[in-house]
Formats: C-alpha cells, sequence, structure tokens
C-alpha cells in the first residue's frame, strides 16, 4: 500500500531535521567542555546548565549527572550523537525498505527520550511555567510523537484516522498554549516578561536584519504588554478553535504557516542556529510537519480525502 502525503511529508521532513541536528551538533563548540559546563567561565550561560534552571530537584540533578558524564568526553559522546543523528536522518530519507525506517524510527524514540529527559529537561513540563515561546513539549517530544505516528499502520493514514488525530492533537496544543499565555503566573501581562522573551531571542548572535524586527517588536510589548499578550492569547485560543471544530481550510493552512514562522523567528530566533550553540531548530518547524502532515495537497485534509504522493526519491 502506498504512502499518503501525509506520511511523506512528516517523513522526509523528520529526516531532514535530524540531517540538520547532527550537522548542528558538529560544530566546534559542541566538541568543548564550555558547552557542557555547569559552571561555564564566560558571560554565556550553557545550554544544558539553563536547562535545569526551575526544574524539579530530581529533575535537575538527574540532568546534572548527564551533563558530567557527557563533560567527562565531550569529543567522544559528541562524535556519537552527531553519527547517529545523522544516521537516523538518512534511514527517513534514503530507506529503502519499510523495516529500515521502521528501524530508524525506533531508534529516533529512543534518543529522542534521552534527549528529552536530559537535554530538555521533559521540555519545561515540570517547570514553572511551561510555554509556546521556550518550545513547549520539547522539540526532541516532538520528534518522538512523529515517529510513533509514522509507525502507525497504513490503514491508519488511508482512512485518515491520522490526519484527524494529528488535527484534534494540535488542537488541544494550541488549547495549552492559550492557557499557558494568559496565566497570571506566566508574567505576561506585566511589562518584563514578555519583552524580556522576545528580547532574549533578539540578543543571540544574528545578522542584523533578523535581530532588528524583534527588537522594535520588543518596545512595544514593553509598552503595552496588556494589549499585545492578549493578541498573542487570541490567536492561540482561535487557533484552538478552529482545529477542534473541524474547520481546517486551506485559509486555516497558510495562516497556520504564517504564524508559524513568524512566532519561530520572533520568538524563539530560529532555534538559536546563528549563535553556534543550538543544536536544533526547536520545537515550531516539527509543528509545521504536523500541520502540514494532516492537510491534502489537492484542496483538503487528508481525514476527507486520502492522497497519496506520486512522486518517489530514486
Amino acid at each position: 500500500m502506498r504512502e499518503t502525503v501525509g506520511q511523506r511529508v512528516l517523513q522526509y521532513g523528520l529526516g531532514i531535521l535530524w540531517l540538520l541536528d547532527g550537522l548542528l551538533q558538529s560544530q566546534p563548540l559542541m566538541f568543548t567542555t564550555d558547552f557542557y559546563a555547569l559552571y561555564p567561565p564566560n558571560i554565556m550561560e550553557s545550554l544544558l546548565q539553563s536547562a535545569t534552571d526551575g526544574q524539579p530537584a530530581w529533575l535537575a540533578h538527574l540532568m546534572e549527572l548527564g551533563i558530567r558524564m557527557w563533560a567527562y568526553a565531550p569529543v567522544l559522546f559528541n562524535i556519537g550523537a552527531v553519527v547517529l543523528q545523522v544516521a537516523i536522518g538518512l534511514c527517513l530519507l534514503i530507506g529503502r525498505s519499510r523495516k529500515f525506517i521502521r528501524a530508524g524510527l525506533w531508534v529516533s524514540i529512543i534518543w529522542g527520550i534521552v534527549i528529552w529527559i536530559f537535554g530538555e529537561g521533559l521540555g519545561g513540563l515540570l517547570a514553572d511555567s511551561p510555554n509556546y515561546w521556550d518550545g513547549f513539549p520539547g522539540a526532541a517530544a516532538l520528534y518522538v510523537i512523529g515517529a510513533i505516528f509514522l509507525l502507525l499502520p497504513d490503514k491508519h493514514w488511508h482512512s485518515g484516522l491520522a490526519a484527524r488525530i494529528l488535527q484534534a492533537g494540535m488542537g488541544m496544543y494550541w488549547l495549552a498554549m492559550s492557557i499557558f499565555q494568559a496565566l497570571p503566573s506566566s508574567g505576561y501581562w506585566n511589562s518584563d516578561a514578555l519583552a524580556t522573551q522576545m528580547a532574549n531571542a533578539a540578543s543571540l548572535p544574528q545578522p542584523h536584519f533578523l535581530s532588528a524586527p524583534i527588537e522594535s517588536f520588543v518596545y512595544l510589548t514593553g509598552d503595552q504588554p496588556v494589549l499585545w499578550n492578549a493578541i498573542l492569547t487570541l490567536v492561540l485560543l482561535l487557533l484552538a478553535a478552529v482545529y477542534l471544530s473541524g474547520g481546517f481550510s486551506r485559509g486555516v493552512l497558510w495562516l497556520s504557516m504564517l504564524w508559524l514562522f513568524w512566532s519561530w523567528w520572533f520568538g524563539q530566533d530560529f532555534g538559536g542556529i546563528f549563535s553556534g550553540m543550538g543544536t536544533d531548530f526547536n520545537s515550531i518547524p516539527v509543528l509545521a510537519l504536523f500541520t502540514l502532515a494532516a492537510w491534502n495537497v489537492d484542496g483538503g485534509t487528508a481525514a476527507a480525502k486520502p492522497a497519496v504522493l506520486k512522486i518517489r526519491f530514486r
């Protein structure tokens, strides 16, 4: 049975992301102890150490144990991570047999769980205020979810069941993010939290034409935090309502992708890939894949009208 468009989009998309993650993991800084140090000597805080902030004590200790183990032999462990992630990507991109692809998916699930626990601290699930902008629930967790969907029998994709679950799951996700955005404990209603969130993205090393618009938006959110947080919360609520109601039209698809691109740029700074310290593209590209995987290129949802991809990689 041929794969549907949704399966192909998700498979090749995850394959490309895993391959690029492997290349990001091969950046020079990743092979040094500075990146993994618990108390780095420079002003740039370790990304892994920052992930322990706000975590429960047991999880922070577990993550710090992993950091110490990795820092003991950073070159060896990092080479292993690069090879593993590139191998997963190649399995998904050029795998000739279904068994070969499934093997890559199972390895990606195991490795994704390891990253989610030790590198992402459960994606902020147990932190003080998990939120969309920090990448909740973590890119690694979304990779795992994507792999699970690809392991579903083909009949669930052709019947539209997988697409319906994806759409409903995205709707629940947007609803949860709108709640987190609106909670007073998030701090986004005051003049500091929302502006600081965007300012952190603007402060990372990157071309000026990318950081300048973010800096302008920082001033807007600092002056009118209530207005802008209300707008952002409303956008998230509208997305939730549309996805949960089944009104996933072509216009919604394009607006969703526009929103994802904007928030990936202004909120996550493209995963920090220009900083030399980014190890993945953060959560939003995977959310974009989920959105596309639930869509039929013929003009409807895959749930309503399954389609197959006729162009195959040679």
